[in-house]
């Protein structure tokens, strides 16, 4: 702990005096906000200390809490106590910081809470932690405001009215919402690329705009560069205000008091005002009238390749908010039904996952053992919920059932609207299965799921990828034999080997669409044991010389046996192809490689049938490895019905700052492109106009979230008239000369570890220097679909790609049932979920549940782009009583909302919903209780 009493401060009256010398010249040199005042005499300049401490990144978390979160804290407090620099001002953006104190540090927390008080230290940001804000999902950063700003109220008695963002390549524009559903007014982008010359984003202030007409007050600043050289760049008519923060990041421990002083010594001098940052803003409200409006994303750089880097943990995120999702729904209906509910566990598995999410951790930028660190802690994650989940389901299965038989299983649809398709189940010698009508359904042996590892918890959670992240196993096997330890089979990485020699021990098992499962609703599967019946049946996947040739009712396509690509997709055999003669598959390049040049691609080794009906029919494509003896392989699934091409890339990589993708060569001529986003479907230019001497350039890479898909805008061609891309764990569409390509891998460079703070593992020495070193698994599809796919049709697909039904066997006979069902297809509900805990602190702000009661949000978003009322239909097997309109915070007053038409009436939830808004709705069930 650093005794910041016996520091020695520096005098601002000697640096006074001295305004006109050499020093004070060395000064303004050197300073981050230096000026001649006769460039801009009315310019009114904010300063306000910050700081940013990355939570993982060059040392672990656990890590930093004595030796920079604490001393960083401390030295504020005493800078602002010590009076010796009056107006200084401070702030820190991540509330997880706040909490460590708190816990370990009572005393110092005491004297930040006075701080706040005497407005010395300016509460801002509001999220958990500081997050990317392109690969998370919509409710991960409703999540991190939730955590942030209710920890704030209960220990500050406010929340931050000012969001803040640091060091962000591109926003999506449906932040503004959230940020204003969830208490902030204002919006700071700290960022090292702004460039005002550029048409990519030409404001300093704005009002940015929600597709749902939500507005933020914004302004930007860059943080690093000199005042003179934005200075510049600004025209007449721009408002003349700039926020300035200044402060040290990481070891810096805070703000250096040199420059307290300096910034002292500008404000004598009349150049700056040091002051609070809501002030700034009331500065900026008075000239609101004066601003431009800005309804688009934000971008100020091209988004860079380390979106594709260390995927585990982007794997592992992705999973943690699916199984979440699934578990916090049946959590409720449980609990409705006078089971367990589990939310108040749930909140911390949240602070878990949420702190994974930090800027530089999740876009690879962290240490090894931060990854490490990551797995663990999501397998603790999804262990917890797997158990919840099946307890959850165990409760509801109970409570509906009017008898009990052997192996009978029941399924969960997660979703707000009647679901079938493919599902698989560990097989336990099952040979037969059937559905709740006791009708037969199709079955077949498989290996292996279409989700990622762990997004089924039903069949058997894997170990985590990741928890021996880059472990060097046959150096570490030797290193055990000298002390008579063998590793053990379990702790073995996979390989792509062994993961293809898996064994056939799943049922795959199709749902035709008079079976689905009902809206949020439960039915029944079961499984005979009996010997299987012959399938007579023919098979739908042919051969040639020259192609696999697979046909169903959707499409027709082709896989070349010379090079392993899709060559052919049509809508049948009489429709011409769609696609371009390099066809669909993979491509590497050099990370640094600024011409875009594809390095020489493996041969082919081979190709097969892995699977063959009646079901799923499956090729595997094998090519030689590459010259850092890289092996990657396709799996390409084509399954009876439907009209998704599913592929599978495996990977045993070992390149060095090389990129791989998947080339999506098609015939579709496009100029815009449709992506899933944070609670909405985007809609972009491929080309931006960047400057007047470059009129038209087209974008480098595009982030996304599960979905990609565009129109051919040449209609002559063929019968489809668009191409819609779908992925499980990668969030990135690069575009090539023309082409789109899916990133799948970047082997970037792994940052130097901080010695004198982490604590590294034995394997330093002699690990790999290179991320994503080992084995990789990508699902990724594609579907070529007619006219009558939209965008929500689009979505819904993309979601069912991401997030399966659930399963448990349960051993209950029940009827099926809908609990709850929407009447408008335009809005989805996304959210179910029991408030938090109710806070003491805050009691007018939020609802006080009794005994008896059990009070849940339900989310809902309009996706359609028009104002709809709906109905929400409850089931008459949970006892609601009312509900009405609430924050993201889950705040019933003081949230803004003024006038709202929810009401609960004859068994329906009824509200109206403005375009692209997203709703949350607090829903009042009574507890069934015992006799």
């Amino acid at each position: 702990m650093v005794n910041w009493e016996k520091r020695k401060l520096p005098e601002k009256s000697k640096l006074i005096l001295l305004k006109s010398s050499k020093k004070i010249k060395k000064i303004s040199k050197i300073s981050s906000i230096s000026l001649n005042p006769d460039d801009s005499p009315q310019l009114k300049i904010t300063a306000i200390g910050n700081s940013f401490i990355n939570p993982t990144h060059l040392w672990k978390n656990s890590d930093i809490l004595d030796k920079i979160i604490e001393p960083t804290f401390a030295r504020a407090v005493h800078q602002i106590q010590s009076l010796k620099f009056p107006n200084f001002v401070f702030s820190i953006n991540s509330v997880l910081y706040f909490e460590m104190i708190y816990e370990a540090y009572p005393e110092l927390f005491n004297h930040i809470q006075n701080c706040v008080d005497q407005k010395t230290w300016e509460l801002i940001g509001g999220e958990w932690i500081e997050i990317n804000l392109n690969l998370p999902n919509g409710e991960s950063i409703i999540r991190q405001r939730l955590m942030g700003q209710r920890f704030y109220a209960k220990n500050f008695y406010q929340i931050a009215k000012i969001s803040w963002i640091n060091n962000t390549f591109s926003v999506k524009n449906s932040l503004p919402q959230i940020l204003k559903k969830s208490g902030s007014d204002f919006l700071y982008l700290n960022n090292p690329f702004l460039d005002l010359n550029s048409n990519n984003f030409p404001f300093l202030h704005f009002i940015w705009e929600s597709p749902d007409r939500s507005q933020i007050l914004t302004t930007c600043s860059k943080r690093t560069g000199k005042l003179n050289e934005i200075l510049s760049r600004l025209s007449n008519d721009i408002i003349p205000l700039l926020l300035k923060p200044y402060g040290g990041e990481d070891k810096e421990l805070g703000v250096d008091p040199m420059k307290i002083v300096e910034k002292m010594v500008w404000e004598d001098l009349g150049y700056i005002h040091n002051q609070s940052i809501s002030k700034f803003f009331s500065q900026l409200m008075n000239n609101k009238e004066k601003l431009p409006s800005w309804p688009d994303n934000i971008s100020f750089n091209n988004l860079r390749n380390s979106l594709t880097s260390v995927g585990n943990v982007k794997e592992n995120n992705h999973t943690a908010e699916i199984i979440m999702f699934q578990a916090e729904i049946l959590s409720v209906l449980s609990g409705l039904l006078g089971g367990s509910h589990f939310q108040d566990e749930f909140s911390s598995d949240w602070k878990r996952i949420l702190l994974f999410q930090a800027v530089k951790t999740i876009e690879g930028r962290s240490i090894c053992e931060v990854y490490r660190d990551a797995a663990d802690e999501y397998n603790s994650i999804f262990h917890h919920i797997a158990s919840s989940q099946e307890n959850s389901l165990m409760t509801i299965a109970h409570s509906l059932k009017y008898t009990l038989k052997h192996d009978f299983y029941s399924i969960f649809n997660p979703t707000c609207w009647k679901r079938g398709g493919y599902i698989t189940v560990l097989r336990s010698n099952f040979n037969h299965a059937f559905d709740q009508d006791s009708a037969p359904l199709l079955v077949q042996e498989v290996a292996f799921s279409p989700y990622v590892d762990n997004r089924e918890v039903h069949l058997g959670l894997n170990s985590v990828p990741g928890t021996n992240y880059l472990k060097v196993y046959n150096k570490l096997a030797n290193d055990l034999a000298e002390i008579n330890i063998e590793i053990q089979k379990q702790d073995e990485p996979v390989t792509l080997r062994s993961y293809e020699e898996r064994s056939k021990n799943k049922l795959l098992v199709y749902i035709p669409p008079n079976s689905k499962i009902g809206s949020f609703g439960i039915g029944t599967i079961s499984f005979l044991k009996s010997p299987p019946k012959p399938q007579n049946f023919a098979s739908r996947l042919k051969e040639t010389e020259e192609f696999y040739i697979f046909s169903n009712m959707h499409y027709q396509v082709k896989v070349s046996k010379l090079n392993g690509k899709i060559m052919h997709v049509s809508r049948d055999s009489h429709s011409s192809n769609n696609i371009n003669k390099e066809g669909i598959g993979y491509k590497i390049y050099h990370d640094e490689d600024s011409k875009n040049t594809p390095l020489l691609f493996p041969e082919l080794e081979d190709i097969s049938i892995e699977e063959s009906g009646p079901i799923r029919y499956t090729l595997l494509v094998k090519y030689n490895p590459t010259r850092n003896k890289s092996t990657i392989h396709t799996r390409y699934c084509f399954y009876h019905e439907s009209p998704i091409i599913y592929g599978e890339t495996l990977v045993d990589w070992s390149e060095k700052l090389k990129i791989l993708t998947l080339n999506l060569g098609t015939k579709f001529q496009t100029s815009n492109i449709s992506l899933g986003s944070q609670y909405y479907v985007d809609k972009i230019d491929i080309e931006t106009k960047i400057s007047k001497e470059i009129e038209r350039k087209e974008r480098k890479n595009i982030s996304f979230q599960q979905f990609a898909s565009w129109e051919n805008e040449n209609k002559i061609l063929g019968d489809f008239i668009g191409l819609a891309v779908y992925s499980q764990t990668k969030y990135c569409l690069a575009l090539q000369n023309g082409n789109k390509e899916l990133t799948l891998l970047n082997s970037t460079k792994l940052p130097k570890p901080d010695k004198s703070l982490t604590i590294l593992d034995d394997d330093f020495e002699y690990r790999t220097k290179f991320n994503d070193q080992g084995f990789h698994r990508i699902p990724w599809a594609i579907e070529f679909y007619l006219e009558s796919k939209d965008k929500i049709d689009i979505l819904k697909t993309a979601i069912e790609y991401n997030v399966p039904m659930i399963l448990a066997p349960t051993n209950a006979v029940h009827k099926p049932i809908s609990f709850f069902q929407i009447n408008q297809t335009n809005v989805l509900i996304t959210t179910i979920k029991e408030i938090e805990e109710f806070m003491r602190d805050a009691p007018d702000w939020f609802y006080n549940p009794s005994m008896a009661e059990l009070a849940f949000i339900i989310r809902c978003v309009e996706y359609g782009g028009k104002q709809t009322n709906c109905e929400i239909i409850v089931s008459k097997k949970l006892n609601v009583k009312k509900a009405f309109e609430v924050d993201l915070l889950e705040r019933i007053e003081n949230n803004g909302i003024t006038t709202s038409d929810v009401e609960f009436t004859e068994g329906k939830i009824k509200f109206s919903i403005n375009p692209y808004e997203i709703k949350s709705i607090l829903v009042i069930g009574r507890i069934p209780l015992e006799e």
